[in-house]
């Protein structure tokens, strides 16, 4: 059965409540492994792609990454409504819900896209990516975290894809970078590892001039 956006919108917005309960420490590994990665500028535009329930968000103002303007988007509106609950009141973030591959947002100059957890979850990949490099700024970097369609993991995703209603898109690293390079990224750091039983990887991506 194929999915659309709109019941991606629906799943997610069916378990906004538990999400964070149900996923504790797959959320709190990714999150860790991102950070780890993330380097941010007081002057930094951020755009949070699809950011779920702000958690994401609210570590990057508690642990005091520095930065602008934090842009948070998603296409579920219960889910933004958690962030919005969590980080309403912060004078530097602003929320829009839009489809992350036809995301517009006029009068930022967005220099970092976080993308966590959610690259699976886009019908369209290669436009979303596209999208992405359209918004970013020259030499501005894509940090995209997510699940890594390799060996064992291939039926693990398609018993996910066959439980969920849905869209699960997943790709190894070597596909994403592709997609990467057909979008006009350049790869600048990358790495795969295992979580208990997901396989995972992370690409941080510079907009070539």
């Amino acid at each position: 059965m194929t999915h659309s956006q709109n019941d991606t919108a629906k799943s997610y917005d069916k378990i906004a409540e538990k999400y964070e309960q149900q996923w504790a420490a797959y959320l709190k590994h990714t999150h860790h492994a991102l950070f780890t990665e993330l380097i941010t500028e007081s002057d930094d535009v951020i755009l949070d792609v699809s950011c779920g329930t702000g958690l994401l968000a609210k570590y990057l103002v508690e642990y005091n990454f520095p930065f602008k303007k934090l842009i948070l988007n998603d296409i579920s509106p219960k889910m933004q409504q958690k962030a919005k609950q969590r980080l309403g009141d912060h004078p530097d973030v602003i929320f829009t819900q839009q489809d992350a591959s036809k995301l517009r947002l006029d009068g930022f100059e967005i220099n970092k896209i976080l993308c966590l957890s959610a690259f699976h979850n886009y019908e369209n990949q290669l436009k979303a990516l596209q999208r992405f490099f359209d918004l970013l700024q020259p030499e501005g970097r894509l940090y995209l975290l997510d699940w890594n369609s390799t060996g064992w993991f291939r039926p693990v995703n398609w018993l996910i894809k066959r439980w969920v209603p849905e869209i699960i898109n997943t790709q190894s690293l070597q596909e994403t970078e592709l997609l990467l390079e057909q979008a006009g990224f350049k790869t600048t750091r990358k790495m795969a590892w295992r979580f208990r039983y997901w396989k995972l990887f992370f690409v941080e991506a510079e907009k070539k001039r």
